[in-house]
């Protein structure tokens, strides 16, 4: 019981020795000298450069497959393989919605960043 009696009184004493420091410090902009938003090289930009470039083309050719697909089996008359083509053509548009999403997040907030770094 004591020595959580003693932990607790150490803390409010850290406490009160630490709050004018704490008080008084001056206030810095943490985005000041940021270029980007990864830094010198810009990695994260190029990542998801690389990955639309490899990612759109694919996109394309998967919605041209889906399409052939569809028309392939609508002709057959099977309706049970339809379900899963349209399964497919909906996960690949979920996959072309998340590439377009980081795009889309990246640079808002390197232009966040940018006109942070200017104030």
């Amino acid at each position: 019981m004591k020595k959580k009696h003693l932990h607790g009184l150490a803390g409010a004493a850290l406490g009160y020795l630490l709050f004018p420091a704490i008080v008084f410090a001056q206030i810095v902009n943490p985005f000041k000298g940021v270029e980007n938003l990864t830094g010198q090289n810009g990695l994260l930009e190029k990542l998801i450069s690389i990955a639309l470039q490899i990612g759109i083309p694919i996109m394309v050719l998967m919605i041209m497959w889906i399409g052939f697909q569809y028309v392939w089996e609508a002709s057959k008359g099977k309706a049970a393989n339809l379900a899963t083509i349209h399964k497919n053509f909906q996960f690949t548009l979920l996959g072309a919605a998340l590439l377009l999403g980081a795009y889309v997040i990246l640079e808002i907030l390197q232009n966040t960043f940018r006109s942070l770094q200017s104030r």
